[in-house]
């Protein structure tokens, strides 16, 4: 009896992890969209599966957004857009980051975790005219210079500095909003 259930439970939980994420959407930087069945990702390309089982090779410099829709939770019928993009952080290196916050101003995080460690996220900012991320925090260091950073950076926005230096207490913690202000409040 023990042997039927654990085979059903993994059979029900590979289902229900195979389908977690759909509507895989990549945007080239020649402005063509494509949308396939599946992807792999590679050291230097993504495997395009399409639906008639052909795949290609789309290398990471030829793409500078994808976008998927994931299962908000186990086997919900909800599911949630998710977009990343490929981000310049330094030395012309490029990384697809997940978008936080979309706007003029973009919000991107990066990280994980090891085993046996606690997870830890890196925070970037970019307007869209600029070409390198700044990076303006992490999860789990307290930096010393974040609000000189902020202000620094959204010096050309007098609301967005007095917010930072009045209302901002936990400020890594509100990136997500002071980003949001700045795209509402700021131009």
């Amino acid at each position: 009896m023990k042997k039927v259930f654990l085979f059903t439970f993994i059979f029900i939980s590979w289902l229900c992890l195979g389908q977690n994420q759909k509507n895989f959407t990549f945007f080239k930087n020649n402005g063509e969209k494509i949308v396939v069945q599946d992807r792999k990702f590679k050291s230097d390309y993504v495997l395009l599966i399409n639906d008639d089982g052909s795949n290609h090779k789309l290398y990471y410099h030829d793409f500078y957004r994808y976008e998927y829709d994931i299962r908000k939770s186990g086997i919900s019928k909800i599911y949630l857009r998710n977009v990343q993009e490929m981000v310049c952080i330094e030395d012309n290196t490029y990384y697809l980051l997940p978008l936080i916050v979309e706007g003029d101003c973009n919000l991107y995080s990066s990280g994980g975790a090891m085993a046996y460690s606690v997870a830890t996220f890196s925070y970037f900012i970019k307007r869209k005219e600029e070409k390198v991320a700044t990076k303006i925090g992490t999860t789990n260091l307290i930096s010393k210079n974040f609000k000189a950073v902020a202000m620094d950076y959204f010096s050309d926005c007098k609301k967005m500095e007095e917010k930072i230096k009045k209302r901002f207490k936990k400020k890594r913690k509100r990136l997500i909003e002071i980003v949001e202000f700045y795209n509402s409040n700021c131009e």
